[in-house]
């Protein structure tokens, strides 16, 4: 009886690692033909130009924080899941000729959203995208914002991507909606 009980806890975060990997596919499918474009199309294509160094990827992180009672003494030890969301790529600094690397990172339970204006992006909770610049000479700046971009622009009319984006992430366990959407 234990092992069935065990099975049917655990079948539900199996199931949601499954489409994890759905959302991934997607990204890593609209990433792919964003790629290709600015290569073939170079006359048409608007957006920031960049370089994937490492594509969408999701992993699991444990967050562990120790709660405190009122009178100051640790109580427990709490420790939740995460499911982190990141997209490293390169970018030829807009003010010079050097370049810099950008690593976003979000934990697809803080996003709120996919929204479209010229960029599709990921809105989410305040705070929640960690951003990590690294010019040439090994310098790092790490800030938070609440937009997560996803380095799409060149595709029109695909108000279908949010659908099927917001279709994966609802059988991952987590509810986003559409917003505004301008091409």
């Amino acid at each position: 009886m234990k092992p069935l009980i065990t099975f049917l806890f655990l079948l539900p975060s199996v199931f949601a690692f499954c489409q994890t990997d759905e959302i991934v596919r997607i990204l890593n499918r609209e990433l792919q033909n964003e790629i290709r474009t600015q290569k073939e199309d170079t006359l048409n294509y608007q957006g920031e130009k960049f370089e994937v160094l490492k594509k969408f990827s999701v992993k699991d992180s444990v967050l562990q924080v120790v709660t405190i009672k009122a009178d100051g003494t640790e109580d427990a030890l709490v420790q939740t899941t995460m499911k982190i969301l990141s997209l490293e790529v390169r970018k030829k600094n807009y003010y010079g000729k050097d370049f810099y690397t950008e690593k976003q990172e979000v934990d697809l339970s803080n996003i709120k959203a996919v929204i479209k204006d010229i960029n599709i992006i990921f809105e989410t909770e305040p705070d929640a995208v960690t951003i990590t610049r690294t010019d040439e000479n090994g310098e790092k700046n790490v800030f938070a914002k609440n937009l997560f971009f996803l380095q799409l622009c060149y595709e029109k009319q695909n108000e279908h991507l949010a659908s099927e984006l917001i279709s994966a992430f609802e059988k991952a366990g987590c509810e986003i909606k559409k917003g505004s959407w301008y091409d």
